[in-house]
């Protein structure tokens, strides 16, 4: 028969093994922004993307996700085409493209949208970015704040982008410090 200090510390390491294996694998991630979170306009960028400058804690962090706080304008229905979001380097270089459906974001008041991406290794300073193609009856409005930090940017990956001067977008990346491996691109 055990002890009642047996038996505390049989529970106590029972405890400390299932706290242990939900972990999850790989590492705590963490959402990096620029934004303050609170929408003081909307643009939609014809001929270019809305891109934002990040910077992760050091070396193996991978984007798992990203974030954009915006709305569809156009048609009830949205077209049957893809946006993309690219994953660049400090040099607006794409590392990974990443295609969803226009369908992602619905029409009317603007809200975050969450876009899980395969896990792609990043260096220390990288740029996300969003293009969507509009045009006058198909688009997505993307959120910006009031005050700007310097890091939000107009452009398409390959291209000169320059600064967006009145505010920050409100687009976001989770970084996560593992392995890049498999994985699907998904809507959340």
């Amino acid at each position: 028969m055990r002890t009642p200090t047996a038996l505390a510390f049989s529970f106590a390491l029972l405890l400390w093994n299932t706290v242990a294996s939900a972990a999850p694998a790989g590492g705590e991630g963490r959402e990096v922004a620029h934004d303050d979170g609170a929408m003081a306009g909307k643009r939609s960028i014809a001929g270019g993307g809305h891109a934002v400058r990040f910077e992760a804690p050091g070396d193996g962090w991978c984007v798992t996700a990203v974030k954009l706080h915006g709305s569809r304008y156009g048609y009830p229905q949205a077209p049957k085409e893809d946006f993309h979001v690219w994953i660049c380097d400090k040099e607006f270089k794409p590392i990974a493209d990443f295609p969803f459906p226009y369908s992602t974001f619905a029409r009317g008041e603007a809200k975050w949208v969450t876009l899980k991406v395969k896990p792609t290794k990043v260096p220390a300073k990288f740029i996300v970015c969003f293009g969507f193609n509009p045009e006058q009856t198909k688009g997505v409005f993307a959120s910006y704040d009031a005050e700007g930090t310097g890091n939000s940017l107009v452009g398409l990956p390959g291209s000169h982008a320059t600064p967006f001067r009145n505010g920050d977008w409100l687009i976001r990346a989770k970084i996560e410090q593992r392995k890049a491996g498999p994985s699907k691109s998904v809507v959340e």
